[in-house]
């Protein structure tokens, strides 16, 4: 879970690997790679872009009341 708010699932197959957001009856993909910048062998740099992009999917006044220490955002 990131943030409590959402899980995150990983996959790696064959060399390629990927995040995405599991939902009831499909999901969301986050990344997909390698690419010339996300490599397993650079996981701070991964988890960042990750961490970034699931941002994005989380409402803001989430976002503001967790980074303020608000316990009901937990």
């Amino acid at each position: 879970m990131l943030y409590e708010f959402w899980e995150v699932e990983f996959f790696f197959e064959q060399g390629v690997f990927g995040f995405g957001i599991p939902f009831r009856d499909s999901s969301a993909s986050l990344l997909v790679g390698p690419t010339d910048t996300l490599r397993l062998d650079d996981l701070t740099g991964l988890f960042r872009e990750v961490d970034e992009r699931v941002r994005l999917r989380i409402p803001d006044k989430y976002l503001a009341a967790r980074e303020a220490g608000d316990p009901r955002a937990s």
